[in-house]
């Protein structure tokens, strides 16, 4: 053997073995949620610590793995959940040997309801022999078993918002004069009944 090659024999002898880092972090602390949306909810935490640090945080819905973030990040923003659900959420911090620590404190959140869908009747009210429009008109008209109404404002006009798809019966009236029409309403759409008294 030459004596390069026993040098280094003797060199490697000597140098110890890094030792294999077993140590989890530390489970992260106050899970909590920052903002919710339908179908979103954004939550954050502090940190972890590790013996050689923190390398990835990791998301839980129901305990499946949603997504994950760097060591350094301390929130994240869950996507694509089902309004009117409730969740609950946990984050687990990794090292960069795979060490994973103890899940935090669940968090649990429910997402708002997806807003029904509504349409709307416009339209505009006239007198019936020159034309011109009324003012001070009552439009009556029936939702989910309520009877509400609105008046027309000065240029003969009027608009009910908020209607969930259905078919309504609309009644115009004013002093000795009335008349009725037929609506029949689709969501995010605007039906256009007009009347003449």
């Amino acid at each position: 053997m030459s004596v390069l090659g026993a040098l280094a024999l003797v060199a490697a002898a000597a140098t110890p073995a890094l030792a294999a880092d077993n140590t989890p972090p530390t489970k992260p602390t106050n899970n909590h949620v920052t903002a919710v949306t339908e179908t979103t909810v954004s939550l954050a935490w502090n940190k972890s610590t590790d013996n050689v640090g923190v390398t990835e945080y990791d998301v839980f819905k129901q305990g499946q793995f949603m997504l994950k973030v760097g060591g350094t990040a301390l929130k994240a923003t869950v996507t694509k959940l089902t309004p009117g659900t409730q969740f609950v959420f946990t984050i687990v911090a990794r090292d960069a040997a795979g060490n994973a620590s103890g899940a935090s404190n669940t968090v649990s959140v429910t997402t708002p309801a997806q807003p029904a869908a509504t349409g709307s009747v416009a339209g505009m009210v006239t007198n019936k022999s020159s034309g011109a429009p009324l003012s001070g008109v009552k439009v009556a008209y029936i939702v989910n078993g309520a009877k509400k109404s609105t008046t027309t404002d000065s240029s003969g006009h009027y608009i009910i918002g908020g209607l969930p798809p259905a078919t309504y019966n609309i009644t115009f009236s004013v002093k000795n004069k009335s008349s009725s029409a037929t609506a029949t309403v689709s969501a995010g759409q605007t039906t256009t009944v007009n009347a003449s008294m």
